[in-house]
């Protein structure tokens, strides 16, 4: 697209945004019934958001999609975001699946797409007996209605539920979700953001524990992550004596989504961790102190 502008005639070019800039259609704006969805750059100097926002108060039932740190292109400047929010306004689109067994693969299709490939992989290969209804219920319910619902587009619904996670200390989850997040379109910035909102209404202590697990999670897209394998729940690790609780392990734990890393247990705020004096230091001719400390993978 970049490119094909850039080898225009400028003076057509010119000419051409002359004649759009004298073409006012806005009077005809209620006359559009197709199911619309319009995405402006937050940074847009040529078309503002103000101009976006007048043209979804027009069109009936319109959607509004705002990109940060997007202008004019914002689906060549924010590809990923865009194309969340175009997959969410087609799939509304669809007609709602019309038993369980569609509206089981409709919400599978939706936690794929939010949780990635391997997290649901992961999840159907741990499903037994006794979780498979649980499993089924929360693919049909959570899903299917809710996610794919067209009121609110997924980056924001990835806002509201990082804010309900941090509210009730889900911090197992909230690990999940900070990627899922990621993956919707939001920025580092923005979850920073999210975080910071939740310590007026949640607790300081709350948000603190969402930033030590955020900060963990890599800024790089999902996308880029390199793909890891599943590892037991029931392993063990050898640690130093001493280690606080809740500190990631050195080495990976595949287990845990696919950065690399896992949990030694379930991340503990500083106020909550056990305090344990600090071994003396070896001396040259004794080996250090080891305890062993089982690892539990939160998902």
């Amino acid at each position: 697209m970049v490119d094909d502008l850039s080898a225009a005639d400028p003076g057509a070019y010119a000419g051409l945004c002359e004649a759009l800039a004298g073409f006012d259609l806005r009077a005809e704006l209620p006359r559009i019934t197709a199911p619309t969805l319009i995405v402006a750059g937050r940074e847009d100097p040529a078309t503002p958001v103000a101009h976006a926002r007048e043209l979804a108060d027009g069109i009936p039932g319109a959607a509004l999609t705002e990109m940060a740190h997007a202008a004019h292109l914002a689906n060549v400047e924010r590809p990923v975001p865009v194309l969340a929010a175009l997959l969410g306004h087609f799939a509304a689109d669809a007609a709602p699946p019309a038993d369980d067994a569609s509206r089981h693969r409709a919400g599978t299709a939706a936690r794929r797409a939010v949780l990635g490939d391997e997290h649901v992989d992961r999840a159907i290969t741990r499903t037994t007996d006794f979780t498979a209804g649980f499993q089924d219920f929360i693919t049909r319910y959570a899903w299917d209605e809710i996610w794919t619902r067209p009121g609110l587009s997924r980056s924001t619904r990835s806002c509201i539920t990082l804010t309900a996670l941090v509210a009730h200390g889900h911090h197992e989850e909230l690990a999940l979700h900070v990627r899922a997040a990621r993956r919707n379109g939001l920025t580092p910035a923005e979850i920073e953001e999210v975080l910071l909102q939740s310590a007026v209404h949640c607790g300081v202590p709350a948000a603190n524990a969402a930033f030590a697990i955020a900060n963990h999670i890599p800024s790089q897209s999902p996308s880029t992550h390199p793909t890891a394998t599943p590892c037991a729940r029931s392993a063990w690790s050898v640690t130093p004596a001493g280690t606080a609780l809740g500190r990631w392990l050195s080495t990976p734990c595949p287990g845990c989504e696919s950065t690399g890393r896992g949990w030694r247990r379930p991340w503990l705020p500083p106020h909550r961790r056990p305090r344990r004096p600090h071994p003396a230091a070896p001396t040259p001719h004794a080996p250090p102190r080891r305890s062993w400390v089982r690892n539990s993978c939160s998902r």
